[in-house]
């Protein structure tokens, strides 16, 4: 898609958890020059969604059952003041959410295995406090894996069928940081090129 002169350029960034979007969003704030970050987790306290993710998935997954009308508000405000090149949105729910996708102009889709995915979160989550001992550690562990099993997957998996098509890129989430965000910031480049 092509930059438009008259707004901020949204660059949506989305992948399963710890599929590294909030990684990769950071290294872009700090590559592209004139550009602003919106965090999806920090609107935790003005975000709904569906209370049973399995139930979600049989009624088809609809991602419009998300709420985000702090995350609408704060794009709104970045886009209305005009002062940001680039608005870098870690965007989970993509173009697949129409409350807050309609805003992205570039979407980027980080395709990351759903095991090292889930492999990344464990390790960012429990192995990263020093508080943690070993039998707490273990029992992490277990639940952390009894609950993907039992309902954690489906919802990725909704991921990859309702978010990853409606992207304009589709990354490799095994690349280093580095790569991935080079080759993000090139096909923004590319894009502001091509106008």
């Amino acid at each position: 898609m092509k930059m438009k002169k008259d707004k901020p350029y949204v660059i949506g960034i989305s992948s399963p958890s710890g599929g590294g979007k909030t990684a990769v969003t950071k290294a872009l704030n700090e590559k592209l020059v004139g550009s602003t970050a919106i965090y999806f987790d920090e609107f935790d306290d003005t975000t709904t969604h569906p209370e049973d993710l399995i139930a979600w998935v049989s009624r088809g997954g609809d991602y419009n059952e998300w709420r985000t009308p702090g995350i609408v508000s704060a794009l709104e405000s970045i886009i209305a003041k005009n002062e940001s090149k680039f608005i870098l949105y870690d965007a989970p729910l993509g173009r697949a959410h129409d409350e807050s996708g309609r805003y992205i102009d570039f979407m980027v889709f980080i395709d990351t295995p759903l095991d090292v995915a889930m492999a990344r979160r464990f390790l960012r989550d429990n192995l990263s406090d020093p508080s943690h001992d070993s039998e707490c550690v273990l029992h992490n562990l277990k639940n952390e894996l009894s609950g993907y099993l039992k309902e954690g997957r489906l919802p990725y998996l909704e991921m990859y069928r309702k978010v990853k098509p409606k992207s304009d890129i589709v990354v490799d989430g095994c690349l280093s940081l580095d790569e991935i965000s080079d080759l993000i910031a090139q096909n923004v480049k590319e894009n502001q090129e091509a106008k």
